[in-house]
């Protein structure tokens, strides 16, 4: 047997963990960090909309982290985007949502509130809009895919709103309750 062959499951993320892996993780020495960033996405919502209605939700970023290395994973999120607003649109509100997938599952859950960007303006626009969220205390030993999806709830002119370099990005370590 040579060196590469001994056991090196500690670098594959879908190794199964054994007792004493888990032991390990429940010494608070014992706690890896993880950081992931999505990839740069974007989106255009058509307006106008009218009164009481809402675009259909836009995916504009994602990212995905494996957190069954940690005991009780925390994962914090953090999001930026560029939204740029035409000279022939008067007023725009978007709103972002964050969910997750986790595992096998077939239902999206909400992390968070939303959050809303409004803008009235009788000029075009370019403004940055960013949030963080974190997702803790889920017990959660699962590969989980964040999305963040936008919802335009007003947009008064013709015109596109258009989001741009949408970022996620995630850091993930263990939290401090007795889920293992």
């Amino acid at each position: 047997m040579n060196s590469m062959s001994k056991n090196n499951n500690n670098f594959n993320p879908c190794f199964k963990r054994d007792q004493d892996d888990c032991n390990r993780k429940k010494d608070k020495k014992f706690c890896p960090t993880i950081l992931k960033c999505g990839c740069p996405g974007s989106a255009v919502i058509q307006g106008p909309l009218t009164v009481g209605t809402t675009s259909a939700p836009v995916t504009v970023s994602s990212v995905s982290v494996d957190t069954s290395r940690l005991c009780d994973p925390c994962v914090k999120l953090d999001f930026s985007s560029i939204i740029n607003i035409p000279v022939t649109i008067t007023a725009a509100t978007v709103t972002f949502r964050v969910f997750k997938i986790c595992g096998n599952q077939l239902q999206r859950i909400p992390v968070g509130p939303q959050w809303t960007f409004s803008r009235l303006t009788a000029v075009g626009s370019s403004d940055t809009f960013t949030f963080s969220v974190c997702d803790c205390g889920t017990c959660n030993d699962d590969c989980c895919t964040y999305v963040v999806e936008a919802v335009a709830t007003s947009i008064l002119g013709t015109g596109a709103v258009s989001i741009s370099n949408a970022t996620l990005s995630a850091i993930a370590t263990c939290g401090t309750s007795n889920c293992c």
